[in-house]
């Protein structure tokens, strides 16, 4: 599968249970799971990103 340009690939390793949970949750959202991830990170670096200020 390609991606954009500005993207980039990483691997990370987390638990079965941790996995089946962030499926559940991309199941409700109507998300792929990488989706899901990323917008995770996102989040968490614009709440860090507002707490510095």
């Amino acid at each position: 599968m390609a991606i954009g340009a500005d993207k980039v690939r990483v691997m990370v390793t987390i638990s079965e249970t941790e996995k089946q949970q962030l499926e559940e949750i991309s199941k409700l959202q109507n998300r792929n799971l990488s989706n899901l991830i990323g917008t995770i990170i996102k989040e968490y670096l614009n709440e860090q990103k507002a707490d510095q200020k």
